[in-house]
């Protein structure tokens, strides 16, 4: 018995000190934040942004009155005076925005966003599953549907997007003769999956003087007729 009740009073007393010694170092803790120079708690920025629309693309904190950047980083944004009073130092300059909107950078490395805004007055021609472009003869039809739902009328340009020449069957390509038979009075453009490419038909070659005397410029290909300057597509 003896021995437990000395065993029971020696863990009693390591709990004291353990609890005494935690005590101890949060205290000193403390004490070392307090005497922690500013300058440390909160980084100076190199560049403080104010007097803008600065949109974050964050729902909790859709808008924000500064942007605080240090080393080509957002540290920080907020209410201007918070921004300035804990970031604001010697060497930060301060940029004044005028009021114009500030938005976080978009990176993109390849897109064609000015063609998606035309694509809603355009033909899909892409190869199944996204489009019903699976051969020339699917190609032209959906040109047809398209001109006969919007009615358009004779001379307007029709074009399409998404035209892939290495999906279709027997090597058999797109071409201006397959366009001229069912618009002998519209000019068709069907625009590579690429884009960097088109089938032209006679209406079209002819709206933009192209002819068999057109030179094919450095760099580009122009498909032409066998035996002839005279262009297949």
């Amino acid at each position: 018995m003896k021995d437990e009740e000395g065993k029971m009073k020696e863990n009693r007393i390591l709990r004291h000190l353990h609890s005494a010694s935690a005590s101890v170092g949060l205290t000193t803790l403390v004490a070392i934040l307090l005497f922690v120079p500013a300058q440390v708690l909160a980084q100076k920025a190199d560049v403080i942004y104010t007097n803008s629309d600065i949109v974050t693309i964050n729902d909790a904190q859709p808008s924000a009155e500064a942007v605080v950047v240090k080393d080509g980083k957002i540290l920080a944004v907020g209410a201007k005076a918070d921004i300035v009073n804990a970031h604001k130092g010697a060497a930060t300059r301060l940029m004044n925005l005028g009021g114009k909107t500030l938005l976080p950078g978009f990176l993109d490395a390849h897109s064609h966003y000015v063609s998606a805004l035309t694509m809603a007055n355009e033909v899909n021609v892409y190869p199944p599953p996204p489009g019903s472009g699976k051969d020339p003869d699917s190609i032209v039809a959906e040109l047809v549907k398209f001109r006969n739902k919007r009615k358009i009328p004779k001379g307007v340009i029709i074009q399409a997007y998404g035209y892939d020449d290495t999906v279709m069957p027997d090597g058999r390509l797109l071409n201006r003769d397959d366009l001229d038979k069912a618009f002998p009075d519209n000019p068709v453009l069907v625009r590579h999956v690429s884009m960097h490419g088109a089938v032209l038909n006679s209406a079209a070659l002819k709206k933009w003087k192209v002819t068999a005397d057109t030179k094919t410029p450095p760099g580009g290909v122009i498909v032409r007729k066998p035996g002839t300057n005279e262009r297949m597509v």
